[in-house]
């Protein structure tokens, strides 16, 4: 109790201060518009996700998180990435990412956009593997070694979800 009432006073002075008023972000927002989901950031990367139960294969993974009104969730960026490391330790997860509609044109489920360099992924430390082929079109996470790869899309793994503002 002693240390509450200090710990108070320093923040609201630092406020104060520093004129910085605390804000909620519209996807703050949203995000507590759905049960189960949580903020989840790492540097400059914020979502809002949900890791689904495992046994599901892509198809109903996607169907899942659209049931949520949520998407398979989409890492693009190192802080993006980040989130996965500091929370995943074992396990695959389903990711918003196929190459269903062309072969070897690799689309984020959030926007639609391809990756146009496979590059994006060279920041991970463990092995990459991007299989090509008619059998590997669902993009996966797998907790160890910290890749992303595409595999076959009746391979029953967990789900990460994710809503946007």
């Amino acid at each position: 109790m002693h240390l509450a009432r200090p710990l108070l006073s320093f923040l609201v002075l630092t406020f104060l201060v520093w004129g910085a008023e605390p804000t909620i972000s519209p996807l703050d927002v949203n995000c507590r518009k759905h049960p189960g989901f949580r903020i989840q950031q790492y540097g400059k990367a914020k979502k809002c996700l949900n890791w689904r139960g495992s046994g599901f294969n892509f198809e109903t993974a996607k169907k899942e998180c659209e049931g949520l009104g949520a998407f398979l969730a989409t890492f693009k960026n190192v802080d993006e990435r980040r989130i996965f490391f500091r929370y995943l330790y074992y396990g695959y997860y389903w990711i918003g990412l196929d190459d269903l509609q062309q072969e070897g044109v690799y689309i984020w489920h959030d926007d639609g956009k391809p990756i146009l360099n496979m590059s994006v992924f060279d920041d991970f430390n463990g092995p990459r593997e991007i299989c090509e082929g008619e059998e590997f079109n669902c993009g996966m996470f797998v907790a160890m070694p910290q890749s992303i790869i595409m595999t076959k899309c009746a391979f029953s793994a967990a789900a990460i979800c994710e809503v946007r503002k």
